[in-house]
């Protein structure tokens, strides 16, 4: 007889804000919408990304459901540096803590737990923060943690070396089927003795819109940003974010429920690559009972894959038909993906999350958004049958042993398991008794920096251009730029732009050389409304342009103009020593009396523009030189920054008009 496996659950959050068992019984009992809005949790509605999609799309990408607070982390729990936590992926971070939270809820203590041959078992699918950093600006240096942040290979890994775990870890990506997969291994790995107990956790986060387009395109997605299970209405699914860690042993945990049974098999060789197989559902189901024995599988209900299309549904109904047809009672059937959203590799694991508070409470819950069944779905079990199907539209007391989960990847890699009631009793379920991991969480807030010079590129055969609308992140980066009481463009900043443009030109190099730089009309931003700034790039002649124009006027002004040479060779940047210089020059000179200076003459530098946090000039005024007092991570998206650049055209200022510089307080421009 095979060893008992035992699985309790540990910590979960849904989106929409629901965390713990209580926030997710709360949200399934009353068939609650998680959905929200993309706009305001992740991504903005001007994103690069969806300047190809029409205004109905935009609205289709939009729709999301989206966990709250994953910003938030305890750091210090895990040893962890801010720099470190900083740069590594929220799902790691999110691992680490659900994790943690789970074996601390099973009993287990960081003493017991270090060098245990305890194992970890994660489903995660291709994390967007390896997208997200590749977009960094040219030239920018990764931090020394980059390169464990956003790998999936590191997301188990990192879970067991905190912990001290010595067990089998793993990471699994079989797309929607994950959260399951690495169930049914974990649960393997305890009856094969190689560990003693087993973490399964499994995540999702949504940062970037390249996934959903992705499934736009492939029309899986629903046009109204619902999954409507098993409903005629039925459109496609909405993408949601989930995480959720439990705890599994052969001993039987304080609310633990037996896994009686689990399968993994794979479609093959189908319509498609990503279209559902029946038959090989079936197998899967059929494996699966035949493990679990006559009495241990008896399923009273299924916590369905369910993503709400008009092809899924009627597929996985038949396989549930041929296979559990002959009940001899109704088994009830639902999905958590109608109120929750498909939450893709952590899908599998919600399931079964909401499968052991159903058996919990003897209760089935009902399905959200069911008005009127799909006809293909009502058509999938054959007449005659003794016990037949229940969709509850509203929960109901039933006396329920078992239920099946099923998760189905995209990939064809497809999972079922039987959870059976486990005999649990109220003086067992988790948290009698039982203290709460306590964690001290930090904000560690990112954000896409929007390259404000480049936030539209376009490259045809021998040219390259740059357009960005002199608003939001472009006017951000150059508003404390005025001169008489009128917001300028600062001429530092038509240099950064043709910096930006040639390196676009030239994908190879964050620097080049520009010759013949000539600024020949102001662009004064007061009146932006409609206004664009461009810079081009002629591959034959190397010559750059920056333009300005309105929204449908084809006229043009020219601002600057250059030649582009070639790229900078590194050997030919050398970089002073400040302490030398600073020896070397005269006296300090006070910046505060310098910018007020620059006031009189007209130039009103706003705080950003006030870069000279101290300057010294030389005696004679042959040369000068300063510290600039920008902080780190203020670069607004760009890689030199205009007011950096701007601060040391002021200190020309410095210089005699005999030595060749500016003399006079002439300032930036």
């Amino acid at each position: 007889r095979r060893a008992d496996v035992f699985a309790m659950d540990g910590d979960t959050r849904w989106p929409g804000g629901c965390e713990g068992r209580a926030g997710v019984w709360a949200q399934l009992r009353s068939s609650g919408d998680a959905i929200g809005s993309a706009r305001a949790a992740r991504w903005p509605y001007e994103a690069t990304e969806l300047e190809v999609l029409g205004e109905g799309d935009r609205r289709v990408v939009e729709h999301g459901g989206f966990l709250r607070a994953v910003e938030r982390f305890d750091h210090r729990a895990f040893g962890l540096s801010v720099a470190e936590a900083g740069c590594m992926d929220p799902q790691q971070r999110l691992l680490l803590e659900a994790g943690y939270v789970a074996l601390h809820g099973a009993g287990a203590r960081r003493s017991a737990l270090l060098g245990s041959d305890a194992g970890v078992f994660v489903g995660i699918e291709r994390p967007d923060w390896a997208l997200r950093n590749a977009r960094q600006p040219l030239g920018s240096r990764p931090s020394v943690f980059s390169a464990t942040a956003d790998t999936i290979s590191v997301a188990g890994g990192r879970l067991s070396f905190a912990l001290g775990l010595q067990g089998p870890c793993v990471s699994a990506d079989t797309a929607c089927s994950s959260g399951l997969v690495v169930l049914h291994s974990a649960s393997y790995a305890i009856r094969g003795g190689e560990c003693g107990r087993a973490l399964v956790a499994a995540v999702s986060l949504k940062l970037l819109p390249n996934a959903t387009l992705g499934a736009l395109f492939a029309g899986m997605l629903s046009a109204d940003g619902r999954c409507k299970t098993f409903d005629a209405r039925a459109n496609g699914y909405v993408r949601s974010e989930a995480l959720s860690a439990m705890v599994l042993a052969e001993t039987r945990i304080g609310g633990g429920r037996l896994l009686a049974a689990s399968a993994v098999r794979q479609d093959g060789r189908s319509a498609s690559l990503t279209a559902p197989n029946g038959l090989a559902q079936r197998s899967l189901l059929r494996a699966c009972l035949a493990q679990a024995g006559e009495q241990r599988g008896r399923a009273h209900g299924v916590e369905a894959h369910g993503t709400g299309t008009s092809l899924g549904d009627p597929v996985e109904m038949r396989a549930l038909a041929g296979v559990l047809g002959e009940a001899t009672r109704p088994v009830q059937i639902g999905s958590a993906k109608a109120s929750a959203g498909h939450a893709e590799p952590a899908s599998g694991t919600l399931g079964v999350c909401k499968a052991m508070l159903q058996l919990s409470a003897s209760q089935w819950l009902g399905n959200a958004r069911l008005r009127r069944l799909n006809p293909l779905v009502a058509e999938s079990v054959p007449p005659g049958r003794a016990g037949g199907w229940c969709f509850p539209l509203q929960p109901g007391q039933d006396a329920l042993s078992s239920a099946g989960v099923s998760a189905f990847g995209y990939s064809g890699t497809i999972a079922h398991c039987i959870l059976g009631a486990g005999g649990a009793d109220a003086a067992h379920e988790r948290g009698a008794g039982a203290r709460a991991a306590v964690l001290v969480r930090h904000s560690f807030i990112w954000y896409d920096d929007v390259q404000p010079l480049a936030q539209h590129v376009e490259a045809a055969e021998g040219r390259t251009a740059l357009r960005s609308p002199a608003a939001g992140a472009l006017l951000a980066l150059v508003r404390d730029h005025a001169i008489r009481g009128r917001c300028v463009f600062p001429a530092a900043g038509y240099l950064e732009m043709a910096r930006t443009a040639s390196c676009a030109a030239d994908a190879l190099t964050a620097a080049a050389t520009l010759r013949g730089v000539r600024f020949l009309r102001p662009l004064l931003l007061d009146a932006a409304e409609g206004l664009w700034i461009a810079c081009e790039v002629v591959a034959a002649s190397g010559r750059v342009e920056i333009t300005s124009g309105r929204d449908g006027a084809e006229e043009r002004a020219l601002h600057s103009a250059c030649e582009l040479v070639g790229a900078l060779a590194p050997a030919a940047v050398s970089k002073p020593a400040l302490p030398r210089l600073r020896a070397i020059a005269g006296s300090a000179v006070c910046t505060a009396a310098l910018y007020a200076a620059f006031r009189e003459a007209g130039l009103e530098y706003g705080p950003t523009y006030q870069t000279l946090g101290g300057a010294w000039a030389g005696d004679g005024g042959s040369f000068s030189v300063a510290r600039l007092r920008r902080p780190p991570g203020t670069s607004q998206g760009v890689l030199i920054h205009p007011a950096d650049l701007d601060g040391a055209l002021q200190l020309t200022s410095l210089l005699s008009p005999s030595s060749g510089g500016g003399g006079g307080g002439g300032g930036g421009g």
